[in-house]
C-alpha cells in the first residue's frame, strides 16, 4: 500500500507523541481584500488567515466578522449539498455553486519546533498542504473541501453565515483536529475567496454584497477558537484587519 505524505507525518507523531510542554500564546494574522459589489458585477472577498507555527495549537473554529456594509448571502444562487460534496466530491457541484479556492497548511504536533509552513510554502516533508475549494450550500451556508496534495486526505465540511450575513463561523471537524488517538494537527492557515453571483428577474444577486462604506474603511475581525492537544486549549486569539473602502 502506497504511504501518504499524510500517513508518514502520522507515524512520526506517533513515534513522538504530543506533550504538555508550554508553548508560546498564539498570534493571529490575518489578511483581507474587498472587491465592492455593483448593480452588474459580483463583489468579492480574499482572505487568509495565519495561525503562529511556534504556538503549535489546535483550532476549533475560525470566525471571520463583517463589518457593516459588506455581507455573505447565497439567496438565489446555485447551491452543492455538503452530502454531496462529501461523497461525489467537488466535480458534482454546479459550476455556479462554486465560490472560490485557496491553500491550507498544517503540521502534527509533537516535539520540537514546528516547521513554519506558511513562510516556506509548506517546502517541507513535515507540512501538510491541503488544496481549499468553497461553494455555496445554502442561503446561510458555505461549504468547504480539503484536499490533501500528494496524499489522500479529503474533507467536507460547513461553515456557518449568521448575523444577517455579516459573520461567517467554520468549524473544524474533529477527525482533522485529531486524526488518531493522542496525535492532533495545528493548523497554520487557512485562504480562499468568494465570488459568485446570478441574475433573476433582471436583478444581480452576488453571493458578496457591499453597501455603505463608513469612514472609507472596512475592519474585519478574525477569530481564532482552540481546541485541547492534550494541554488545555489557550483563549481565544483575534486579528482585526482594515480594508479601504470607496
Amino acid at each position: 500500500m502506497r504511504k501518504t505524505l499524510f500517513g508518514v507525518a502520522l507515524l512520526a507523531a506517533l513515534a513522538v507523541p504530543a506533550t504538555a510542554l508550554a508553548n508560546p500564546a498564539p498570534v493571529v494574522t490575518a489578511d483581507v481584500k474587498i472587491k465592492p459589489s455593483t448593480k452588474t458585477k459580483p463583489g468579492k472577498f480574499d482572505f487568509k488567515v495565519v495561525n503562529s507555527a511556534e504556538s503549535k495549537t489546535t483550532l476549533s473554529t475560525i470566525k471571520l466578522a463583517l463589518p457593516a456594509g459588506v455581507k455573505f448571502d447565497g439567496t438565489k444562487l446555485k447551491s452543492c449539498k455538503l452530502s454531496t460534496l462529501g461523497s461525489m466530491g467537488p466535480s458534482a457541484c454546479a459550476p455556479g455553486s462554486k465560490l472560490g479556492s485557496g491553500v491550507a497548511y498544517a503540521v502534527l504536533v509533537g516535539a520540537g519546533d514546528a516547521p513554519n509552513c506558511v513562510a516556506i510554502g509548506g517546502n517541507s516533508p513535515a507540512c501538510l498542504t491541503f488544496d481549499t475549494k468553497f461553494f455555496v450550500g445554502a442561503r446561510n451556508q458555505l461549504n468547504v473541501f480539503l484536499q490533501q496534495r500528494g496524499g489522500s486526505v479529503q474533507k467536507a465540511f460547513a461553515g456557518k453565515i449568521s448575523a444577517n450575513g455579516r459573520t461567517l463561523t467554520i468549524g473544524i471537524p474533529s477527525d482533522l483536529q485529531s486524526p488518531a488517538p493522542n496525535v492532533y494537527t495545528a493548523l497554520q492557515q487557512l485562504s480562499g475567496s468568494f465570488s459568485q453571483s446570478t441574475k433573476s428577474g433582471g436583478k444581480l444577486h452576488s453571493f458578496v454584497t457591499t453597501s455603505k462604506c463608513s469612514g472609507g474603511k472596512w475592519a474585519v475581525k478574525s477569530t481564532l477558537t482552540y481546541a485541547a492537544n492534550p494541554v488545555a486549549p489557550p483563549a481565544p486569539a483575534t486579528a482585526t484587519t482594515v480594508v479601504a473602502c470607496h
